[in-house]
C-alpha cells in the first residue's frame, strides 16, 4: 500500500532531470561570465550570488500561481524546472571560478585546430572542470533528493509523489505519529 516503487521512480525522474538541466543552463552562464569578456560580468555574478541569499519559500505562493496558470500543477515537470531554477544561483557560485581556472590557451589551441566554439566548450573546456559538476551535483541530490516542501506544494496526486512525500504517506496510514 506505500507505493514506494513508484514513488522512487518519481523522484528519480524528478531529480535526475534537475540535475541535469541545472547543470546544463550553468555550465553555459558560468561559462559566459567566467571567459567572455562582458562588460556586466562581475555585476552578473554577484546578482547570481545575491539571489542565491534569498529564501526560496519567498517565492511559493507566486510559483504556485504560475503553475496553476501555465497547467503545470501536478506534473513532474514543475519539480524539475523550480529545482533547476533554484539550483543556478548555487551552482554558478560554484562553477565560475573553475571556468576561470582553465587556461585560455587550450582554448586558443582548440580554435587553431579547427574547433567551433561549443566544440571547444564540449570537448576541451568542460572535461576540465569535471570537479565542479561532481561537487555541484552531490549537493543538489542531497538537496533534491530529500525535498519535502515543493512535492507537497505541487504535487496533489498520489501517483506522482516523490520519495518524502511517500514516507509522509507511510507514516499516516502505519499510524505513527
Amino acid at each position: 500500500r506505500g507505493n514506494f516503487a513508484a514513488n522512487f521512480m518519481n523522484t528519480i525522474i524528478i531529480v535526475g532531470g534537475a540535475i541535469v538541466l541545472s547543470m546544463a543552463l550553468s555550465a553555459m552562464v558560468s561559462y559566459a561570465i567566467a571567459r567572455r569578456k562582458l562588460r556586466i560580468g562581475n555585476a552578473l555574478e554577484d546578482m547570481y550570488s545575491i539571489s542565491y541569499l534569498i529564501p526560496c519559500m519567498v517565492g511559493l505562493t507566486p510559483l504556485f500561481l504560475l503553475a496553476r496558470f501555465l497547467g503545470l500543477f501536478d506534473t513532474r515537470m514543475i519539480m524539475i524546472l523550480t529545482f533547476a531554477a533554484r539550483a543556478i544561483p548555487f551552482c554558478v557560485m560554484i562553477m565560475a571560478p573553475f571556468f576561470r581556472t582553465v587556461p585560455t590557451q587550450l582554448e586558443e589551441a582548440a580554435y587553431i585546430d579547427g574547433a567551433t566554439p561549443w566544440r571547444a566548450f564540449l570537448q576541451v573546456i568542460l572535461p576540465l572542470v569535471r570537479p565542479a559538476f561532481v561537487t555541484a551535483g552531490i549537493f543538489l541530490f542531497i538537496d533534491y533528493w530529500s525535498d519535502y516542501m515543493y512535492g507537497l506544494m505541487f504535487i496533489s496526486d498520489p501517483g506522482k509523489n516523490t520519495i518524502s512525500m511517500g514516507m509522509l504517506a507511510f507514516r499516516v496510514v502505519s499510524g505513527f505519529k
